[in-house]
């Protein structure tokens, strides 16, 4: 099996910084695995890679997608298979770099093969939100198939629908399946403290804003809109109502929410990443040694 190393981490825990500590002594190309960073005008928010570090070391999987335009893991996993293919060709290294576990756990072991999408069935939980709100849903959805709600956020709707989508269909059986890695892979996991990454939250919002958050999430609404999965980007979700209703009432309350709601999506995805994957190799972020690091990818990528 082919070789790729990858780099998991919560939001803000400096994943992008390491990869480019890694191209210094390695040969890589590097696959984005985040959400919202395959959107196009959606940098700010995102914490998108800047022009000058995608020019050190080339990037895919960025700006792929308008923010009315859907992407899911599936679509992640087929793409990315395609782009390792050609960067081994090139004698490179694949580094998958980002938070976003559905997409790296989708790489790994493929996803379960289910019906196509039924929009009949999608249209009317849509339609459910539109007039009970996303709760009423969420809790149908934990009446229906409670261990699948477990693993979801209330406010995660696309999700939740699809979850409905595939009970309703009678395809939950196909969901559980057995895991067959594609590829053999060296992961890093980089931890944080709470307090650490409390404040490496709180100064990434703070230049988040400074940067023009607001003016970009504005250009986007008036160039094309918001998807719904873009929709749910952290600091997106908070800025959009705001500017939808024509002002910004209080700067600081939102810059509040967003901190709140990036702090709860990285404990989230800390509890993701530590039950989905066991070969997991922990990085101290205060104590990463890239001597060892080093040494560890030479070893594993050339070592034989």
């Amino acid at each position: 099996m082919d070789k790729i190393l990858i780099i998991g981490g919560a939001t803000a825990s400096g994943k992008t910084n390491l990869s480019l500590k890694i191209s210094e002594f390695a040969d890589i190309e590097i696959i984005s695995a985040d959400s919202m960073q395959i959107y196009k005008y959606m940098d700010i928010g995102s914490a998108k890679p800047s022009i000058a570090e995608r020019s050190e070391v080339f990037h895919h999987m960025i700006d792929i997608k308008t923010p009315v335009q859907d992407f899911d893991a599936r679509d992640f996993e087929i793409n990315s298979k395609k782009i390792i293919k050609k960067i081994i060709r090139k004698g490179k290294i694949p580094v998958i770099v980002g938070g976003t576990g559905f997409y790296i756990e989708a790489l790994l072991y493929g996803l379960p093969v289910l019906q196509k999408k039924n929009n009949k069935i999608r249209d009317f939980y849509e339609k459910m939100i539109e007039e009970k709100g996303k709760i009423a849903v969420f809790e149908l959805l934990k009446s229906k198939w409670p261990e699948r709600a477990e693993k979801l956020h209330e406010n995660d709707t696309r999700r939740i629908i699809r979850s409905l989508e595939i009970f309703d269909s009678g395809d939950k059986e196909n969901f559980e399946y057995n895991k067959n890695e594609n590829f053999n892979f060296l992961f890093y996991y980089i931890n944080t403290d709470r307090e650490s990454l409390e404040n490496r939250v709180k100064k990434r919002v703070e230049n988040m804003f400074k940067n023009g958050l607001i003016e970009e999430v504005d250009f986007i609404l008036k160039k094309t809109g918001f998807g719904i999965q873009a929709s749910q980007g952290i600091g997106y979700k908070e800025v959009i109502p705001f500017l939808e209703k024509g002002k910004i009432s209080d700067l600081e309350k939102i810059k509040e929410e967003i901190i709140l709601h990036t702090l709860q999506f990285s404990k989230r995805q800390r509890t993701f990443f530590k039950n989905k994957f066991k070969k997991m190799i922990f990085l101290d972020l205060c104590g990463i040694n890239k001597y060892q690091i080093k040494e560890d990818i030479e070893n594993y990528f050339y070592g034989g």
